[in-house]
């Protein structure tokens, strides 16, 4: 009886291991805006476009310039697009 309770738990458990590898299904991009100058530019808006699709991924830059826009489609290409008013 353990022997077989030992046999079913390995076998849950490699199985188990496997489910949760279901591989990468979104993507994302990351980076940093800075001026003429090399200053980071706080506020400006990020916009990517999937072309293929057209969907619009969007973000606005931190205090240091950083942004990150997650959960995009795998693939590309796409479209960077930044603005900043003033």
């Amino acid at each position: 009886m353990k022997k077989q309770l030992l046999l079913l738990l390995s076998m849950f458990l490699l199985v188990s291991g496997s489910l949760f590898a279901q591989g990468v299904t979104t993507s994302s991009l990351t980076g940093i805006v800075v001026d003429d100058n090399g200053a980071p530019v706080m506020l400006a808006s990020v916009l990517a476009v999937h072309t293929p699709t057209g969907t619009q991924y969007g973000t606005y830059t931190s205090e240091d310039g950083h942004f990150d826009i997650r959960n995009m489609k795998i693939g590309g290409p796409y479209k960077v697009t930044v603005s900043f008013i003033g």
